[in-house]
């Protein structure tokens, strides 16, 4: 069985067409495993994958995204419950994934007005757009970012990813990526080739 603590940092690498869509399915519960045991372990947590509810605290962000039309900060609240979720929730999601530049403290450009997927914005910031809709999160408390960092440069990537251990601390990640050259070295690595033993 395969056993991972919802509050650390894992990196999953495999060949293409190995199997790692399908393990992310079967970890969010889309897919029953036909043996073995898929668990989730941490704060109040201890289910197996086929118990929880996709989305209840596993955000999963894939490579492409979808946004609503709408102000930009309903369109990042749109999947969660909009009275959890203020202003400065955002702006710091934002600040996270590195848009602070771009979104104004105040949030006052939260107030603009987005169609289209967001098409005003270059590939790279709708991915990060989408790690902003998974931080804000209300109940959070894995992120999945499924090759996220496509269209992000590389030091933007590691960037990212030390902002999310320092500010969203009890959320654990999976990252799937094809470049492993801005992976932290406090990731570990799951390798499927050799997912014989548990892992914890």
């Amino acid at each position: 069985s395969l056993i991972l603590n919802i509050d650390k940092y894992y990196f999953l690498k495999a060949p293409s067409g190995y199997g790692k869509s399908t393990l992310i399915d079967l970890m969010l519960g889309l897919q029953i495993p036909n043996r073995g045991n898929i668990s989730y372990k941490g704060k109040d947590i201890n289910k197996s994958a086929s118990e929880i509810i996709t989305g209840k605290f596993i955000a999963y962000v894939p490579q492409v995204n979808f946004f609503n039309d709408g102000k930009l900060k309903d369109i990042l609240k749109a999947h969660h419950d909009n009275k959890e979720i203020c202003d400065e929730d955002i702006y710091k999601a934002c600040k996270t994934a590195e848009l602070d530049s771009l979104i104004d403290h105040k949030g006052d450009y939260l107030n603009i007005n987005c169609s289209n997927n967001l098409l005003n914005f270059s590939g790279g910031q709708r991915q990060r757009f989408a790690i902003v809709q998974a931080l804000i999160h209300p109940k959070s408390k894995m992120i999945i970012l499924d090759e996220t960092f496509s269209n992000i440069d590389k030091e933007t990537c590691k960037k990212i990813l030390a902002n999310i251990k320092n500010n969203y601390p009890s959320i654990g990640v999976l990252i799937i990526t094809h470049d492993e050259n801005f992976i932290p070295d406090y990731y570990h690595t799951i390798r499927l080739e050799e997912i014989n033993n548990v892992i914890n």
